[in-house]
């Protein structure tokens, strides 16, 4: 059985942030790691919504949806 494991930022919805996931997992597993291929690293939409990919040693997949503003302080 696979996991997937989605840890979303308080500030967007749950349909946007499964959408994100949705966009990744479309664009495959283009990663590789010493555990073997995975989804992307890290991906940037419009430049402030990012979603990050862990592939943990039992297999699950987890990713982190969050916005971030591009400000330099």
């Amino acid at each position: 059985m696979k996991r997937i494991i989605l840890n979303i930022d308080d500030s967007m919805t749950d349909e946007a942030a499964l959408w994100y996931a949705l966009k990744v997992v479309q664009g495959g597993k283009i990663s590789e790691t010493g555990r073997g291929k995975q989804f992307c690293f890290h991906t940037v939409f419009g430049g402030n919504t990012h979603v990050s990919v862990i592939k943990q040693k039992s297999g699950t997949e987890t990713f982190n949806i969050y916005k971030q503003n591009d400000r330099i302080m």
